[in-house]
């Protein structure tokens, strides 16, 4: 199925984002009268029938609609940036694909980098979101400091991943079911003592993503392929 992202047909508008447009109409070859499918990246999948095929004004009607029920899991990544780019936007290509709520970057003691692309993130996860057929597109935050992020988490399942302590249990040990997941991923450079410390005083948990020492953003995978796969189970 060749997907199309329309965020705002919840709203009444039946045209597709120009970026979009261009693709159905240029590359794609779609005229009025072509059917297509549609979805609005909040759960909703749309059969749709083309009216005018204009980059400017792709318009469309809709045929039906087939709504899709939100788990009852929620994982959320918050993970600190390497020094390329290209490997966070494949870190964010690979778990949207796999399924992930939303996601954030922050600045650690040991941080790569203090900004990032977010739009190019954004376009990344859209992408990754109509590639696997998904509904649900999710949320890519600003970038922030590690202490905001640890003092503004309300998930009732908190993780971080280290490997500090010897007693340290694995992630796929310590996880549960249908819960609020966030699971802290940090630099190269691994994280200071310090934050170790304040993150077990806003009840993080350590945790391990296997044996071996991960990159970023393959550790982010890990985790998120983890919480994912135990919650489908």
């Amino acid at each position: 199925m060749q997907l199309f992202y329309c965020p705002d047909i919840v709203k009444g508008v039946h045209i597709l984002p120009e970026d979009e447009a261009l693709h159905c109409i240029k590359v794609l070859r779609k005229t009025e009268g072509d059917e297509i499918d549609i979805t609005d990246g909040a759960g909703s999948f749309y059969k749709a029938r083309l009216t005018r095929s204009t980059v400017k004004n792709c318009a469309f009607t809709i045929s039906s609609t087939k709504q899709t029920v939100k788990p009852d899991y929620n994982i959320h990544i918050a993970l600190s940036p390497t020094k390329s780019p290209e490997r966070m936007e494949w870190f964010v290509e690979k778990v949207v694909e796999i399924g992930i709520d939303s996601i954030s970057f922050f600045q650690s003691e040991h941080s790569e980098r203090s900004h990032l692309n977010l739009d190019r993130l954004r376009k990344k996860a859209i992408s990754a979101m109509k590639q696997s057929e998904r509904a649900f597109l999710p949320e890519i935050h600003e970038m922030k400091k590690f202490m905001d992020i640890i003092q503004n988490t309300d998930s009732s399942n908190k993780y971080i991943a280290h490997k500090e302590n010897n007693s340290t249990i694995q992630l796929l040990n310590a996880a549960g079911k249908n819960g609020h997941f966030t699971i802290l991923i940090g630099p190269e450079g691994g994280f200071a003592a310090s934050e170790i410390r304040e993150s077990a005083e806003k009840g993080f948990v350590p945790v391990l993503l296997g044996n071996h020492r991960l990159r970023t953003e393959t550790a982010g995978v890990v985790a998120c392929t983890i919480l994912s796969m135990l919650n489908q189970a």
